[in-house]
Order: structure tokens, then C-alpha cells, then sequence
């Protein structure tokens, strides 16, 4: 399924505001949970650990541009899939905004740790 990956710099705690890299220093995913059967339910779902446990909140329909309004409010987007069938969790994962969006997307990288190299991954 589509999914947006979404990296900012608002929000942080101090140590990730000293040692993480400025406007990489957190991340979230927003998957579009389509209906072919019933397109107008179809809609944008965003999951984020910011506040140290998972937050789920719809936020948009389906056709709508979550990416540019991300873009627009200064956020770095990419834009991808989720890999179906993958298991994304690894045991050596820190449970995380990262390890999160890594367990969502599918992405089994035991090395991708911070928000930054995570974008780096995706964007490769």
C-alpha cells in the first residue's frame, strides 16, 4: 500500500534536539488505506510514536495531498510502499519513532537508527 514517510525537527525531547541531525529528528508514517469496493472510504492514516507511544489518527481522504501539505508545512517527504508479506521488526531495533516507521514500512535494517539514516535508506 502507499505510504509517506514524513521527517521534521519539531517536537523533540533535548537529547534527540542535541545529537540528532537538525529538521531529521523525528519520523512518521502515513499509510493510504484504500477501498476499491468503496472508494469514499478510503482515507490517509497517520502513525506516529512522538509522545513515546503510538498515536493513530486518520487525517485526510485518499485523494487528497498529504504529501504537498507535508511539503508546504516545511516537512521532508518520501513517498513509498509498504512491503507486504516482510517483516520489518528486527530484535536488535530500539523501539522508536525509527523503529516504527521501520516495523510499518517493512524495512528490516538493524543499522538504521535515527531519523536521517532511515531517509538515507529509503532514499538510495
Amino acid at each position: 500500500m502507499k505510504a509517506l514517510t514524513v521527517f521534521h525537527g519539531e517536537g523533540t525531547n533535548r537529547l534527540a534536539s542535541r545529537w540528532l541531525k537538525p529538521g531529521f529528528r523525528h519520523v512518521f508514517v502515513a499509510v493510504c488505506l484504500e477501498d476499491p469496493a468503496a472508494p469514499a472510504h478510503s482515507c490517509w492514516l497517520r502513525l506516529d510514536w512522538q509522545t513515546g507511544e503510538v498515536a493513530v489518527e486518520l487525517v485526510a481522504g485518499a485523494t487528497f495531498d498529504l504529501a504537498g501539505h507535508y511539503r508546504d508545512a516545511g516537512f521532508t517527504v518520501v513517498e513509498t510502499e509498504t512491503r507486504d508479506g516482510e517483516q520489518g521488526w528486527c530484535p536488535l531495533d530500539v523501539i522508536s519513532c525509527v523503529g516504527l516507521a521501520k516495523m510499518i514500512l517493512g524495512i528490516r535494517a538493524p543499522f538504521v537508527l535515527t531519523p536521517f539514516s532511515l531517509f538515507r535508506w529509503l532514499d538510495r
